[in-house]
């Protein structure tokens, strides 16, 4: 079962990613949220936009041969803060992908993470956003 972000849908369906998020808002199309991104199912394309209206070319969902790492260090934060966002990127890794969470002395987060580039990015993407609820 493939799962599409909101901007491979709207490619896809050739629509606004805006307007894709307000059909799911509205209930039209089902998706679930993971890491704080919505994705949803080919069957769910399928069913409410037909097979005829999808576009021919799909998103290459071939897994990524080029495997990266990052480490990123955090300002320093609350306890439950640190937690929030441990939890949060543990919930939205896929299998495959290493991640370690430390927290440093100083209180500071200290992220590993290894894995394909494309979710190496998302995941980076996403700690973006948890640090970005915390300004």
């Amino acid at each position: 079962m493939n799962l599409y972000k909101v901007d491979q849908v709207a490619e896809l369906c050739q629509l606004h990613p805006k307007t894709v998020r307000r059909l799911i808002r509205e209930g039209k199309i089902r998706g679930e949220k993971f890491g704080g991104q919505w994705r949803i199912s080919e069957q769910e394309l399928a069913r409410y936009f037909g097979p005829g209206r999808l576009k021919a070319k799909q998103p290459d969902s071939r897994p990524s041969q080029l495997k990266v790492s990052a480490v990123v260090e955090c300002p320093a934060m609350s306890r439950d803060e640190n937690m929030r966002i441990t939890n949060t990127l543990l919930a939205a890794t896929p299998r495959g992908t290493r991640i370690d969470c430390r927290v440093l002395d100083n209180g500071q987060l200290k992220v590993l993470l290894y894995g394909a580039t494309e979710v190496v990015v998302e995941l980076l993407n996403i700690l973006e956003q948890l640090q970005g609820s915390n300004r």
